[in-house]
């Protein structure tokens, strides 16, 4: 944790509205905001896929992520979740832009791997989809990346990129 009054846990239903008016806030040019419907219903369909990074009680930072039977990020699998799925999808993954850069983005993800490690045996992986600017983050995360994505997000035209984590389902070292 980067700070002593840090936690992560899960995101309750009353703290969704938290978590949309950060993701709003931290979007390039509001390029993937997703309405605060979706958050809801991703908090309803896989609670435990939707973790928040706190400090003193305030949601800093989240990671929401759903499971689908699809091998790699696709546009149902971003907006349905497949509790029988064997990819967990990583959604999304903001951070208040006053705590970048402050290992908070590292520590989520972290997190989230550990969780699927230890509990989704039947998961395979962990995909997402980022700009050519996070490749190396990711990368850094033993992510690989797939190379650009059929994809498309919000109204840019920029281009997207498939990463992908494979389980190995051992012992991790994860915290």
């Amino acid at each position: 944790m980067t700070s002593p009054s840090a936690c992560i846990r899960r995101v309750t239903a009353e703290e969704v509205h938290q978590a949309w008016l950060l993701q709003a806030q931290g979007s390039e040019n509001n390029d993937d905001t997703l309405p605060e419907e979706e958050y809801e219903l991703r908090q309803r369909e896989a609670p435990d896929l939707f973790w928040g990074y706190f400090e003193n009680g305030r949601l800093i930072g989240f990671a929401s992520a759903s499971l689908t039977s699809e091998s790699k990020v696709t546009a149902r699998a971003r907006l349905a979740h497949d509790p029988d799925g064997s990819t967990v999808c990583l959604n999304t993954l903001r951070v208040h832009p006053d705590y970048h850069g402050k290992g908070i983005e590292t520590v989520l993800i972290d997190h989230l791997l550990w969780y699927v490690e230890e509990n989704l045996k039947n998961v395979n992986q962990v995909s997402l989809v980022c700009r050519d600017t996070l490749i190396q983050f990711y990368e850094g995360l033993h992510f690989r990346c797939l190379g650009p994505s059929m994809v498309s997000l919000g109204v840019s035209s920029k281009q997207w990129f498939d990463m992908e984590y494979k389980m190995s389902h051992e012992n991790t070292g994860f915290a």
